[in-house]
């Protein structure tokens, strides 16, 4: 037959044959893995496979979209060691035999690359079915002929590679612990999967199946994550951000049973135990097994057992770098995000007053969710980069932060409002200090000459220009210099955050995006770089590598809102009095 047929929108290469079942199987994924795949188990046996329910749902999704014409786009969460790889690879590999295409297959490391090429070259070796194609493999890469046509490659690479995914378009895209890719020097997580995914074409009968396990609340795949559809919403319409999310928790795996040591007693329930008991009706041998895997493979540590054995979505990312903000409140944030575009402009002042005036533009530097009010208070805070070497030549610059909130307010009318981030400098910003002054100066008389308030001592060189700009300063208590007298306090200007007044600024941060009391944010940036500031293993809270400052400033802003100052309407302008005025004489008609 010809390696071409018009079965679908794109080529189509299925063996003729009257045998519906055979037709099946060259038509069906999950057909062809169940009767003629090759797995490896863990005992090193070649095996025909049994799918499981993970398994099973990544198998629906992708032949959902493949029988509907829509892109297949899957992240899928996984357990440890529950044949997620084994699954996916499969996919690419019955992708590949049955339409043509270029894919791709990429892994944190080296050797997972490796090992997921080799496993889909096993299904190749052992596949008992009679494609009319041949599969040739080399170390770098497979290739599918028919009669002598080329027909589909299958590439690897790895995340190791900063230039990963740059070296054309793919119809299939695979790739194996995303939320796992390395980020240090030249190579970024989120950039290798900016780059992978613009790769991927966006036509009909393409696959992308991201599959990891976790690894902390932040990073590309967990922010794609929490906009994701489960499978029963993507099929209903519900899209969501485009992905389908798959998940199955660790108890509903037949090997995850041990059965209890024969004549030993068996130990209370813990605390834990008897919410699974309660919740999901864990049994005996599933408790059994969790105890064994927890003290053998886990350290005792349940956080690391969460992590690689989850039991529910929420807490596969809650463990080792566990995010600082509740997921409720976080999640909220997200789905409100979108309420309120915002606006971009630029802020200039205006020929007849002292008033700055927004003049819209889609380059403006300003980014605005709500213009001044006359009745509203307002506060400015600024975190600014560490230096300018640090902006400009760092592979992993530094940023300006520069945020204008305002307080709640109670109107007499009854109106009421919440605090709100009603405008910023638009990111990323790597300004030079006298620039980044205009721009704060422009913005304090925008809402009314509102407090600045400025940290310290990073941005001692912005404080130093603001002041002799006559702008109103943030002033701190602190104790006097050394050889003042003891016990005496003096007023400085700027907020030091040091060791001590970080947890409570962090503090009043969380405390309001939890809603005590409320916080209204609509900028999508900052909401991604609050998801991203976590609990490190030694205790710090701080951003996850490639994350900045909005989150500080943000914290900073939040604890002092209570010093917000009243918007303050500027005078018209006026020319200025000659300094002999007195002298002048007034002109009469003749």
């Amino acid at each position: 037959m010809s390696c071409s047929s018009p079965a679908s929108s794109r080529s189509s290469l299925i063996p003729p044959t009257n045998d519906t079942v055979l037709g099946s199987i060259a038509t069906s994924a999950s057909l062809w893995f169940a009767t003629c795949g090759t797995i490896l188990t863990k005992d090193q046996r070649l095996v025909r496979p049994d799918p499981n329910l993970y398994q099973l749902q990544i198998l629906e999704a992708y032949e959902w979209c493949m029988n509907t014409g829509v892109p297949c786009r899957i992240l899928a969460l996984k357990p440890r060691q529950k044949g997620s790889s084994t699954i996916s690879a499969a996919v690419v590999y019955h992708h590949c035999r049955r339409f043509r295409s270029r894919a791709l297959q990429i892994a944190d490391r080296y050797k997972n690359s490796d090992n997921l090429f080799a496993m889909t070259n096993r299904y190749a070796e052992h596949d008992k079915f009679s494609w009319t194609s041949q599969w040739q493999a080399t170390a770098t890469a497979a290739t599918v002929t028919c009669q002598g046509e080329a027909w589909s490659r299958l590439e690897k690479d790895t995340a190791e590679n900063p230039r990963a995914g740059r070296s054309g378009t793919y119809q299939v895209l695979h790739v194996s612990e995303a939320a796992h890719f390395p980020s240090d020097g030249e190579k970024s997580a989120d950039k290798t999967m900016l780059s992978l995914l613009n790769s991927l074409a966006d036509v009909p009968q393409s696959v992308a199946i991201i599959e990891t396990t976790a690894n902390g609340a932040g990073g590309w795949f967990y922010e794609h994550w929490l906009g994701a559809a489960s499978f029963e919403q993507f099929s209903a319409g519900q899209r969501g951000n485009g992905w389908i999310k798959v998940f199955a928790p660790w108890f509903v795996f037949e090997d995850s049973r041990l059965p209890p040591e024969s004549g030993a007693p068996f130990a209370p329930f813990c605390e834990r135990e008897q919410r699974g008991i309660r919740l999901y009706g864990w049994d005996a041998e599933q408790i059994a097994w969790r105890r064994s895997t927890l003290a053998q493979k886990c350290a005792g540590r349940p956080e690391l057992f969460d992590q690689e054995y989850p039991e529910d979505e929420v807490s596969a990312f809650l463990t080792s770098g566990r995010t600082r903000f509740s997921i409720p409140g976080l999640t909220r944030l997200r789905a409100e995000q979108n309420n309120r575009p915002a606006m971009f402009g630029f802020l200039n002042q205006t020929p007849d007053s002292d008033s700055i005036g927004f003049e819209p533009h889609d380059a403006g530097w300003a980014q605005i969710w709500e213009h001044p009010n006359e009745a509203h208070r307002y506060l400015l805070w600024c975190d600014t980069a560490t230096g300018r070497e640090q902006t400009r030549d760092s592979r992993d610059p530094d940023r300006h932060s520069i945020l204008v909130l305002r307080a709640p307010f109670a109107a007499p009318s009854g109106e009421q409002g919440d605090a709100m981030l009603v405008a910023r400098v638009r990111p990323p910003c790597f300004d030079d200090w006298h620039i980044l002054e205009q721009k704060v100066v422009a913005l304090c008389l925008y809402y009314g000459r509102c407090l600045i308030g400025v940290e310290v001592p990073m941005g001692l060189t912005l404080l130093e220009g603001l002041r002799r700009a006559g702008m109103p300063l943030f002033r701190r208590q602190a104790s006097g210099s050394a050889g003042s007298r003891s016990g005496i306090s003096v007023e400085k200007l700027g907020f030091q955050s040091n060791a001590a007044t970080k947890p409570l600024v962090i503090g009043s941060l969380s405390r309001a995006i939890d809603g005590n009391p409320p916080l209204e944010l609509y900028d999508s940036h900052l909401i991604e770089e609050l998801g991203s500031f976590v609990v490190h293993e030694d205790g710090r809270e701080a951003a996850l590598p490639g994350r900045h400052d909005d989150v500080m400033a943000l914290a900073m802003a939040v604890h002092h809102l209570q010093l917000a100052t009243p918007f303050h309407k500027p005078k018209p302008a006026r020319a200025a009095i000659p300094a002999d005025l007195h002298k002048w004489r007034p002109l009469h008609r003749k």
